[in-house]
């Protein structure tokens, strides 16, 4: 899937560009990616993004981390056309991909079973887009004179994603090339060499924001699908992880994938995360998965010593191959030490990263002493509880 985010959106005017303007707390690349990384599963896809060689320091860095976690694989340094910047963005691509997806970021809102359904149109025909029928009555204007009214039947306004069978594409892009045509749709280059293109019918809330004027639209939805946060009203699954470990001196400690000083660590065959295995099996719950000690047996010698992480994101994959994504994250950890309420902000900001690239709002951490009942009250162990709420993409 190509990301095109190196334009300049000089008609939005300003001076930041469109793709990182933040729209209820991201930016829209950020949601286009989140979006993106929703048509298919993780172990068939990868997201190119290609963006101006002037953002890429100043606007792209501080995002990079977080769009990784979301499902960006590679960026490019985009073009001067739109052209240019698929080309690139292209060859970036595994030479094994057969399908290429086009998406603009200045469209957030595209509908992901759309853009699924276009994947197998262009698969079957050779190329599809997303489009709606033109709704209202058209007039050529020559000035400001009208010269023409153009019957609207059979016309449809076109939208992004746009998907092309990768030979097809490739032929056409080079055919430009070779002719200096510069397309305004990326399908439209198929078209030129005779290829079947397929329109999949699409909703006017996939709006393109290409003016100030766009800005309070693409707010309202933002608004709507934030606050529905469970996409399309699917049924939720809630999923509960608990574990405990003992405390030592001297033993490292890392909670949620942060190392935190303190002169006592949790004992485990792994890193002893108590925070990530708690979640681990709560998201492997939630999805039906198998549960942690089942996927990572400590008596598996290739377990030793391991990052936790890496049982955290097998989870997350596991939930992304089940067409499920995690909604929300909450965790209690009961220790007398460390204490977590100077960590709590890098914790939350791990946890997000590891779970797909969630909003910071969406994930807690709570930190609670045991008031001196059990182990964990004695300063012997400590306890992480976690609550997973996962719903369909």
């Amino acid at each position: 899937m190509l990301l095109l985010a190196a334009g300049r959106g000089s008609r939005f005017g300003g001076d930041t560009p469109k793709a990182y303007l933040v729209l209820r707390g991201r930016t829209l690349l950020e949601r286009c990616v989140e979006r993106l990384a929703r048509v298919v599963p993780p172990a068939q896809r990868e997201i190119v993004v290609a963006v101006h060689d002037d953002d890429r320091t100043r606007l792209l860095m501080p995002l990079l981390a977080r769009l990784r976690g979301l499902g960006l694989t590679h960026v490019v340094t985009g073009g001067a056309t739109r052209q240019e910047s698929m080309q690139r963005a292209l060859a970036a691509c595994n030479p094994r991909t057969e399908l290429v997806l086009v998406h603009d970021a200045a469209r957030p809102f595209f509908a992901v079973e759309a853009a699924r359904t276009a994947l197998t149109c262009a698969a079957a025909h050779g190329g599809a887009l997303l489009a709606t029928p033109v709704p209202d009555t058209l007039k050529r204007v020559d000035g400001s004179r009208v010269r023409e009214t153009v019957a609207r039947a059979g016309l449809w306004a076109a939208q992004t994603p746009q998907v092309a069978q990768r030979a097809w594409l490739e032929r056409a892009l080079s055919r430009a090339t070779a002719d200096a045509y510069a397309g305004t749709d990326d399908v439209g280059l198929l078209e030129r060499l005779g290829a079947a293109v397929e329109v999949v019918p699409s909703s006017p809330r996939n709006l393109k924001i290409t003016t100030p004027d766009d800005w309070d639209l693409a707010e309202a939805i933002a608004a709507r699908e934030d606050a529905a946060g469970m996409d399309l009203g699917a049924t939720p699954r809630i999923g509960l992880g608990i574990d405990l470990h003992r405390l030592e001196p001297g033993r490292r400690c890392v909670l949620a994938g942060v190392e935190i000083e303190s002169d006592v660590g949790p004992v485990g065959h792994s890193d002893g995360d108590a925070v990530l295995h708690a979640i681990t099996d709560a998201i492997l719950g939630a999805a039906g998965e198998p549960d942690l000690g089942t996927l990572f047996s400590d008596s598996d010698p290739r377990n030793a010593g391991r990052d936790s992480a890496d049982f955290c994101r097998e989870a997350v994959a596991r939930v992304q191959a089940r067409g499920l994504r995690i909604v929300s994250l909450d965790v209690v950890v009961e220790t007398e030490r460390p204490k977590l309420k100077p960590h709590r902000e890098a914790m939350r900001a791990r946890l997000a990263e590891l779970c797909g690239g969630l909003p910071l709002d969406r994930v807690n951490v709570k930190g609670k002493t045991g008031e001196g009942v059990d182990a964990v009250g004695r300063g012997e162990a400590m306890r992480a509880t976690a609550v997973v709420l996962l719903a369909a993409v």
